[in-house]
């Protein structure tokens, strides 16, 4: 048992290996997880979509989850400017998908006299 090291020795299973990997991970890999991360969500976005029979949506789905792999396969690293474009792309994809649902309010244009019901 001497030459085990401390890793080891705490125990094994899942939490641990997952722990030495995050200690292993770099400022500048997150990006490039981050687009790995995304592909993926597509690719689940697109399954929903094929369930729902709308197929032009998922296969649109599935090519840019397929381009967003290939980059994230091909390339060690993300540009900076992506990087740092995400959180306003996202707030932008965000509130364009949000407010397609929204609706005027029945009583809209109506005069509102305080005790009246409408």
């Amino acid at each position: 048992m001497a030459n085990r090291s401390d890793e080891t020795r705490q125990g094994r299973g899942a939490p641990e290996g997952f722990a030495r990997v995050w200690r292993r991970l770099q400022a500048e890999d997150i990006p490039r997880l981050f687009v790995y991360f995304i592909a993926l969500l597509l690719i689940a976005y697109a399954a929903w979509l094929l369930y729902r029979r709308r197929w032009v949506g998922a296969v649109v789905g599935l090519v840019i989850a397929g381009l967003m792999i290939l980059w994230w396969a091909t390339t060690d690293d993300v540009p900076p400017q992506v990087a740092f474009v995400t959180p306003y792309v996202a707030t932008l994809l965000v509130l364009a998908l949000a407010t397609q649902r929204l609706r005027m309010p029945a009583a809209d244009g109506k005069p509102y006299l305080k005790g009246e019901e409408h």
